[in-house]
């Protein structure tokens, strides 16, 4: 049977980009198995910060980890995991979790937040990158099941995808689309495969840089002191300051033990 591929796989205004060229400068600037922070962010930014990835109540509102934290007991601090700070010491947190949680990416409604904060700390909003990880998927042939609609033919990524480069961010690999920030929204606006925020963003001008890996429980955001020292007064995001050389991944809340 002859392979066919889907039809408008990119996300609209967003150009694919099979060379990765204007992403190398992550792949020097980060420090691969550190486990900290910097395995994560280029180096050169002077201020960095967590938001929290909220939980979301039975009514599918967001509830922060403060608020799941006072629930069961636990403390707030800048390595705070979620399920370290949901599993209720003695004493608190009686009857089951009026919440849940699912590790992962921003939230899309958050993700576009986070966009139009961003806007104003770059000179460069309609050249901006953003990589996506190799794992999703609509990326594989044969994985996502997308069928046609004369019959159910299954439907292959288009070519391009194939034969892209790929760049690398602590182990992770990411295909790599450009286009104005303003248009971040789009990779989610078509849920026939597409559902996910774009791991890794960055501008032209390199003013800001985001991480928000599938495998991990908060985004990372770097910019200038000004840009994070707003960002945590956001009132749509749960935010806190961490250094460049701050533990990340699981098992690093040391405070918050069984």
């Amino acid at each position: 049977m002859r392979q066919r591929y889907q039809e408008n796989f990119h996300p609209s205004g967003m150009m694919f980009l099979t060379d990765v060229t204007e992403a190398k400068w992550v792949e020097r600037e980060t420090s691969p198995h550190s486990r900290d922070v910097d395995a994560l962010i280029p180096a050169g930014y002077t201020a960095h910060a967590r938001i929290f990835h909220p939980a979301e109540n039975v009514e599918g509102s967001p509830v922060r980890w403060s608020d799941v934290a006072e629930w069961a007991g636990r403390r707030v601090h800048p390595l705070m995991e979620f399920l370290r700070i949901s599993t209720p010491a003695n004493g608190f947190g009686t009857g089951p979790a009026p919440w849940k949680h699912d590790p992962g990416a921003l939230h899309d409604r958050d993700a576009i937040e986070l966009a139009k904060f961003l806007v104003g700390y770059t000179g460069t909003p309609e050249q901006c990158f953003f990589g996506v990880w190799e794992g999703y998927g609509y990326f594989s042939v044969g994985s996502a099941f997308i069928l046609s609609a004369d019959g159910g033919v299954p439907l292959s990524p288009p070519p391009e995808i194939q034969s892209a480069e790929l760049f690398e961010c602590d182990d992770w690999k990411y295909y790599l689309y450009g286009g104005p920030l303003a248009s971040l929204g789009n990779f989610f606006a078509n849920d026939r495969f597409w559902g996910d925020t774009p791991n890794i963003w960055w501008p032209a001008d390199r003013a800001w840089f985001v991480m928000s890996h599938y495998d991990l429980d908060c985004t990372y955001v770097a910019g200038s002191d000004e840009c994070i020292q707003n960002l945590l007064q956001h009132l749509s995001f749960e935010v806190i300051p961490i250094a460049a050389n701050a533990p990340y991944g699981w098992g690093q809340d040391q405070i918050n033990l069984p």
